[in-house]
C-alpha cells in the first residue's frame, strides 16, 4: 500500500498531467515541417524562470531528447526558445514558469511535425539563344519551381528560400552562386557573363546544390530536374552575297 505522502504525490502528478493534457487540447495544434527550426515563446515576466520540455507521447512521461527527434539550438530555459523538429510525428510541449515566490504555472501545446515532401526543380531543363556578335557577353536566367508536395506550390510562409547552385562554364571552370528567392513570384536564378562566341557553341551546365526555407528546412533537389543546360549557339557563316 502507498503511504499517505506517496499517495498525495501521485495525486499531484496525475493532476498535473490532466491539466497539461487539457491545456494542450484546448489550443489549436501547431503544424510544422520536418527539418524546420521554429520559435516558441510565452510572455517574459521579470524575475521568473522558464523550463521547456517536449514529450513524444500524450501522457507526458517520455521526453523527446534525441537530436534525431528534436533539439534546442539555444537552450530550453528562456521565455523564448528555438526548436529544431528533426523527425515527423506528434509532440507535446510544456512550458513551465516559476516566479520569484517559487509558484509555478505550466502550459502545454501539441505540435504536429509533418514529413518533409518539399522539392525544387528547374523548368524548363534546357534553353538557349544565338550568339550576339555585337556584344561580348550576355545575361540570362534559369527558372525554378518549388513545391510543398507533388503539385502543391510552396507557400509564401516558407519564403525567403535560399538556393545554392553551381555553374560549369564551357572552359570547364565552375562558379558557386547563391540566390535568395523572396516569395513565390521570385523564381529566377541569374546566369551572367555568358560568352557570345559566333564560331563555337558555348554550353553552360547549372546544377542545384541546396535549397533551404526561412526556417532552415532543406528543400529536396529534384532527382530528375535538378540540372539545367543553357547553350549559346554559334551563328552560321554567311558568305558574301553574289550575283550571276
Amino acid at each position: 500500500m502507498f503511504s499517505t505522502l506517496t499517495y498525495k504525490r501521485l495525486l499531484l502528478i496525475v493532476g498535473w498531467v490532466i491539466l497539461a493534457v487539457a491545456s494542450a487540447t484546448a489550443q489549436v495544434a501547431f503544424v510544422v515541417s520536418e527539418g524546420q527550426t521554429r520559435n516558441l515563446f510565452v510572455e517574459n515576466h521579470p524575475g521568473s524562470s522558464y523550463s521547456w520540455v517536449i514529450y513524444n507521447e500524450q501522457t507526458f512521461t517520455t521526453e523527446a531528447t534525441q537530436p534525431s527527434e528534436i533539439s534546442f539550438p539555444s537552450g530550453n530555459n528562456q521565455a523564448s526558445i528555438d526548436v529544431t523538429w528533426a523527425k515527423a510525428g506528434t509532440y507535446y510541449v510544456t512550458a513551465t514558469e516559476t516566479n520569484a515566490d517559487g509558484c509555478t504555472n505550466t502550459k502545454a501545446i501539441v505540435v504536429n511535425v509533418q514529413p518533409n515532401t518539399s522539392s525544387i526543380a528547374f523548368n524548363p531543363k534546357e534553353a538557349g539563344d544565338c550568339a550576339d556578335p555585337n556584344i561580348p557577353t550576355s545575361n540570362t536566367t534559369a527558372t525554378v519551381e518549388l513545391f510543398a508536395a507533388d503539385g502543391v506550390p510552396l507557400p509564401n510562409s516558407n519564403y525567403p528560400v535560399t538556393v545554392d547552385y553551381k555553374v560549369t562554364k564551357p572552359d570547364g571552370t565552375t562558379e558557386n552562386l547563391q540566390k535568395k528567392l523572396l516569395d513565390a513570384t521570385d523564381y529566377s536564378l541569374a546566369l551572367n557573363g555568358l560568352v557570345n562566341n559566333v564560331l563555337q557553341d558555348q554550353v553552360y551546365d547549372v546544377v542545384l546544390v541546396k535549397a533551404t526555407d526561412k526556417y532552415g528546412m532543406e528543400i529536396h533537389v529534384s532527382t530528375t530536374a535538378g540540372a539545367f543546360q543553357y547553350t549559346i549557339f554559334k551563328t552560321p557563316v554567311t558568305p558574301a552575297i553574289q550575283m550571276n
